[in-house]
């Protein structure tokens, strides 16, 4: 029903004269009841609510006050999401995060890049600041968040890729995410004009030595705050299936294997970073280069991605987690700290 549907109801009841402060009856006479009725459950505004009852404003929010403190009126939340800011409240405790915001438990599993993305998106807007420069990683969710990111005002943003490119035959590419965020933000798009990942460290060198590629990454060492997805190094992984890296090459730490990837670099389960010849011919960001940064929001979900997510956190790659609710009761299984 909409608020003038209301209105006019309201209006008919207590015979719509001007001043009249006749009360509905099942509202037994008391404005208050009336007044916490009209703005908690029909939804109208204290402006409103002063036309329908024949009183001013101060008059209504006086009465809504009185209701709230005679307990006529509770606000209450949702279940799902109070169980979700105690999560929230213990992963950070857990894993010395200074943020975390956790979605509450979604049905649709195939959902949840998407959903952890949008979440992202809303935390981002509250965090970015005027001319501020955002480094950018890629991935599904990265690119969810990318693309519900709201638009903001021209002020001197600067999104910038924190990895080289890749073939882009896919959405969710590090030069697609980057461009669409920048476009979202009313921002200026700085891209690394060189591959994510190289034939040999020699090419590797060769590459950055150019002038216009060290420049661009003198941008990316200087962005501070970063958003960047999580992979784990099973095969149907973004790290392989996009071509980055090959499964069965996956770099190896005294016989421990990888077990996530940021920004093309792998880590092991206690957040060390696993170097081999491998990180040697990827062009982006260093894991150390990403702990520099003073804000580090890592957005990735999923029962798929536990262990990969609780290495970074290991490792204190991200200063920021979103996820959902089924993995931040995952990631905090083995702690006792599970909600």
């Amino acid at each position: 029903m909409t608020n003038v549907n209301v209105k006019r109801r309201a209006n008919t009841e207590r015979g719509g004269a001007a001043g009249s402060t006749a009360i509905p009856a099942r509202f037994r006479g008391d404005p208050e009841v009336w007044a916490g009725w009209l703005y908690f459950r029909e939804g109208l505004t204290q402006s409103d609510i002063a036309d329908v009852m024949g009183i001013s404003r101060a008059t209504v929010n006086g009465y809504i006050a009185e209701a709230r403190a005679r307990g006529i009126v509770t606000v209450t939340m949702e279940p799902g999401w109070l169980s979700s800011i105690s999560l929230a409240e213990a992963l950070s405790g857990r894993f010395g995060l200074k943020e975390a915001v956790v979605i509450p438990d979604g049905r649709d599993a195939d959902m949840v890049a998407t959903r952890v993305g949008m979440a992202g998106a809303a935390l981002l807007a509250s965090v970015l600041e005027p001319g501020d420069t955002l480094g950018v990683a890629w991935g599904r969710t990265v690119f969810s968040l990318a693309q519900h990111a709201d638009p903001t005002p021209d002020s001197g943003l600067a999104v910038v890729q924190i990895t080289g490119g890749t073939t882009a035959t896919f959405d969710f590419s590090p030069e697609l995410c980057a461009a669409l965020l920048a476009e979202r933000l009313n921002a200026r798009c700085i891209h690394i004009t060189a591959p994510a990942r190289v034939s040999s460290p020699a090419v590797r060198d060769i590459l950055l030595d150019e002038p216009i590629i060290g420049e661009q990454l003198a941008i990316v060492k200087g962005a501070r705050k970063l958003v960047f997805g999580i992979c784990n190094t099973e095969p149907d992984s973004l790290i392989y299936t996009s071509g980055v890296a090959r499964y069965g090459q996956t770099p190896v730490r005294g016989g421990e294997r990888a077990a996530a990837v940021v920004a093309g670099r792998f880590m092991s389960c206690d957040g060390t970073p696993v170097r081999d010849d491998y990180d040697e011919t990827v062009i982006g960001l260093t894991l150390d280069e990403i702990k520099r940064a003073d804000m580090r929001i890592a957005v990735a979900g999923g029962l798929n991605k536990v262990e990969a997510i609780r290495a970074v956190l290991n490792g204190g790659y991200a200063t920021v987690l979103v996820t959902d609710a089924p993995t931040a009761k995952a990631l905090l299984a083995d702690t006792g700290q599970s909600t």
